[in-house]
């Protein structure tokens, strides 16, 4: 059963009158419609990604062999609805091993790699996920150094350290990431923290709606194409802002020979650039 019909027997059962159930099913439209549109573009920019396949596929739009990053050639897919994930990589790792502190999830071997995933029904409709036995998952993962993460989950916050790449999108939560060579995410609604050290080539950042702070390695070689369509943006000379009206604001400029291209991105909110490591670090 759809959610849309399990609203409307909820409305014949007497659950709810129709004026909630009105109110549902309209939220429940503008939820599709956004999850459709973040979908969409979240393909496109994963279309144009700069990261080698693990496994090329000519039936995949995503499946592409430019080395930017040549070492990574295994990924490790992380699927889940809700998590609190911390991912670290060591050199004396040979394979992912996963430490899950709550709920449940699997963790296999593919062709191209590993694919982490939260058990249950994946099938289940949302209002059963949602409303459902579905557990949170928390857990560490211990990974090779080797192999690059990419993310493909809706509510999360999600900790990255030492893997060479990282790839794909988070609907909701937060993303820290450090000692990282490329990079192509996107944020719907959250912050993001990511310590590169960029590889020659083309790297993405986007968040929608939230702060996108990036700590480019003292001794990169990077252009910076920042846009924020309502917010700040900063960063360091040479980096220079431009606000174009009252609302949008560009920074621009180039680390040294500018070998390799960072396009950040904010909808609405705070883009900071800085030089260096983060503190602590």
């Amino acid at each position: 059963m759809r959610d849309a019909e399990r609203i409307q027997r909820l409305r014949t059962d007497g659950v709810i009158d129709d004026r909630q159930a009105d109110r549902l099913l309209t939220a429940l439209r503008a939820i599709d419609d956004e999850l459709d549109a973040v979908e969409r573009s979240t393909d496109a920019l994963l279309e144009t990604s700069v990261f080698p396949a693990s496994t090329p596929n000519p039936a995949d739009a995503r499946a592409r062999i430019e080395p930017v990053v040549k070492a990574t050639q295994r990924w490790l897919h992380v699927d889940a609805l809700m998590a609190d994930l911390d991912i670290e990589a060591y050199d004396d790792a040979h394979e992912p091993i996963l430490n899950l502190q709550r709920g449940t999830a699997s963790l296999e071997p593919t062709p191209g790699g590993w694919h982490l995933r939260q058990t249950g029904n994946r099938d289940d409709e949302r209002w059963d996920r949602l409303f459902g036995n579905l557990v949170p998952i928390k857990a560490r993962i211990r990974v090779p150094r080797q192999l690059g993460v990419h993310l493909d989950v809706k509510f999360a916050d999600v900790t990255i350290r030492n893997v060479p790449a990282i790839r794909g999108r988070i609907y909701a939560g937060d993303l820290d990431a450090a000692a990282v060579r490329a990079v192509d995410v996107r944020v719907h609604a959250g912050d993001v923290d990511l310590s590169l050290d960029p590889s020659p080539g083309q790297h993405h950042a986007r968040v929608d709606a939230g702060e996108l702070t990036i700590h480019v390695n003292e001794d990169a070689n990077v252009t910076i194409d920042g846009h924020v369509s309502v917010g700040e943006a900063s960063g360091p000379a040479p980096l220079v802002a431009h606000r174009s009206d009252v609302v949008n604001v560009d920074l621009k400029g180039t680390f040294g020979t500018g070998e390799a291209h960072l396009h950040a991105h904010v909808g609405a909110g705070e883009l900071t650039i800085k030089r260096g490591a983060p503190s602590g670090e």
